[in-house]
């Protein structure tokens, strides 16, 4: 191989050796991230963005520990009711909610993911929070709110007495619409953003004699 030929081949070395080093130092940078939560992820609508994994779970768990002392409270007509989160058995998969926001951050390439934590990029992402209540204890008190508050109609009617007839007027019952109910007690029992006053759905129930 002649002089001239090594000559030309050094720059090419030391471009792929360039490379190589750019290379490197792209999957150790990536590694070190890897449980680096990225920036515009949320949980629940809590800000996790920049975080580590076991920084947005200590977040996440204090934030949970405070929404657990909030009870629903359930109104109708001027009666209202009261269930804790406890009482409802819910319970937060806080370290698989925070899993599901890692993963959403690496998302895309190596070489989009370098770039984000490099430059400042954002995943908008709003992962759920894993809860799971107990469906009979929901259940159980959807049924005592109903039947509190369940009415059934009366129709009108006459009614004789010692001075006569005495006319009884109709009344308009209330049934609990209780699908509708205990979907608005498990959004309100299983976010921590969510409102915690529910207000019972009914319908009408019309008597079949009316005054």
């Amino acid at each position: 191989m002649s002089r001239a030929h090594r000559t030309s081949l050094v720059p090419v070395a030391g471009l792929f050796g360039l490379v190589v080093v750019l290379a490197l130092g792209m999957y150790v940078y990536d590694h070190g991230r890897r449980d680096q939560i990225a920036k515009g992820v949320r949980i629940d609508g809590i800000d996790v963005g920049g975080l580590s994994a076991s920084a947005a779970n200590a977040r996440l768990q204090r934030t949970v520990a405070v929404s657990m002392e909030h009870p629903v409270v359930v109104s109708s007509h001027g009666k209202s009711w009261r269930i804790t989160p406890r009482e409802a058995g819910v319970a937060v998969d806080v370290a698989g909610t925070v899993a599901e926001a890692v993963n959403a951050s690496r998302t895309g390439s190596i070489f989009s993911r370098t770039w984000r934590g490099l430059f400042g990029g954002n995943v908008n992402k709003d992962v759920p929070l894993r809860v799971s209540y107990s469906h009979r204890a929901v259940r159980g008190f959807a049924d005592q709110v109903g039947a509190a508050v369940n009415t059934a109609p009366r129709d009108a009617t006459v009614e004789p007495g010692a001075s006569g007839l005495t006319q009884v007027p109709d009344r308009i019952g209330v049934a609990v619409e209780q699908k509708r109910l205990i979907a608005r007690l498990a959004h309100a029992l299983t976010g921590p953003s969510a409102k915690r006053i529910v207000t019972v759905p009914t319908l009408t129930r019309k008597p079949a004699v009316t005054t």
